[in-house]
């Protein structure tokens, strides 16, 4: 047996594993049943908080939709927290507010989204936080569906899914592609119990609980909001949980340009910098550097390997490695795009479907490890404030 040939075997023992921990993801996606629901008698008081900067363009229908939320209007609060808009976001919700005594407009006591976050903590007065971005889209049952899950067991953090929209374009089309399989990631380890994502556009807490971990104190990172607080949760060992249920989906829009999704991803491959989880990395590190690993072998093996029966043993092998790396990843991705089409008949029958995946899946395994490195160096401005 050749070096190549045991190296090949090496890196499809790690493929391997890599596959069975992303086939049990999927079982879990798959075969997720609804939370149990706890006692409707017992009523949840929710303060939904909406962190806004220079949000004039996508606030108003945000609102409308928290508006027409089917829940109790005595246990539900809208707390619109201005971070420092200079667009008139601050005029807007003054209007809604006019035939709306359930919102509130307050102004952050800092700088960035984790202090606007804060701020509405310190003004709401329910016991479960919703947390939405400025730029989603929710449905009516949102609140309600979220309360009967919560009050099954009252974790101290519910992770829940974002779908993301990318229209015709094929800048669009490569992000929700992306975001399928980022997404599964986030549900699947959740649901097995190791939590490696958190998205802050969609995810709700108790408030005595975010509290009760000090909240965002001592954390100088302008993003990762959303990281951090999971971190937090779990380093404190407070029960986190997945609620893979359709009405509680947000919906968010990809980026337009390509300048804004470069942006996009530095911002979020920072976040990385403040999250010590040990799970979440190596989850992160294995997508991005098993491929790569793969890539590189095979290109030396090509070199350097003699022809022969050698050559087609660790060629087989790394086909092999090749194979278990893809497939998983690409059905994992399926899945996630199975479940949104349970929350938008109308979502995920796009056409060419799987050559759009493996597109994506291609242009990840590029791009992610340069932005990561990027995101080392680089900050880039996020609405006027370096992240």
């Amino acid at each position: 047996m050749t070096l190549w040939t045991v190296l090949a075997l090496l890196a499809f023992a790690a493929a391997l594993m890599y596959a069975s921990v992303l086939a049990g993801w999927r079982r879990r996606i798959a075969g997720n049943v609804t939370m149990p629901v706890g006692n409707d008698r017992e009523p949840v008081r929710i303060s939904m908080i909406v962190p806004a900067r220079d949000a004039a363009s996508s606030i108003v229908p945000l609102l409308q939709d928290l508006h027409a939320q089917r829940y109790p209007k005595d246990l539900l609060e809208t707390i619109v927290v201005d971070d420092g808009s200079t667009d008139g976001t601050a005029a807007l919700v003054e209007g809604l507010m006019r035939h709306w005594p359930g919102a509130r407009l307050v102004r952050s006591q800092g700088n960035g989204k984790k202090a606007a976050i804060t701020t509405g903590v310190s003004h709401a007065t329910g016991d479960l936080i919703l947390l939405t971005d400025a730029d989603a889209r929710c449905g009516a049952e949102r609140a309600a569906s979220l309360a009967r899950a919560w009050q099954h067991e009252k974790p101290a953090l519910m992770l829940m899914p974002v779908r993301t929209v990318g229209g015709p374009s094929a800048l669009g089309r490569l992000q929700e592609e992306e975001q399928y399989a980022l997404q599964g990631a986030t549900a699947g380890s959740a649901l097995g119990g190791t939590p490696a994502l958190a998205n802050g556009a969609n995810l709700a807490f108790d408030r005595k609980a975010f509290l009760a971990v000090g909240g965002y104190a001592g954390d100088r990172w302008a993003s990762g909001d959303d990281m951090f607080l999971l971190g937090r949760m779990r380093k404190a060992r407070r029960e986190v949980r997945y609620l893979l249920e359709p009405a509680v989906v947000v919906s968010v829009q990809a980026e337009m340009t390509w300048t804004g999704f470069i942006r996009q991803r530095l911002r979020w491959a920072g976040k990385m910098r403040a999250y010590h989880d040990f799970s979440g990395l190596l989850a992160a590190l294995s997508t991005i550097l098993l491929p790569w690993g793969l890539a590189v072998l095979t290109v030396q093996v090509f070199l350097h390997a003699r022809i022969g029966n050698g050559l087609f043993h660790t060629a087989t092998v790394l086909a092999a490695a090749w194979c278990a790396w893809l497939f998983p990843t690409l059905l994992l991705g399926g899945a996630m795009r199975m479940f949104f089409s349970r929350a938008d008949p109308h979502h995920g029958r796009e056409r060419c479907a799987a050559a759009w995946a493996l597109i994506a899946l291609m242009a990840y395994v590029v791009y992610a490890p340069l932005v990561a490195l990027l995101s080392l160096a680089v900050r880039p401005r996020w609405k006027g404030r370096r992240t």
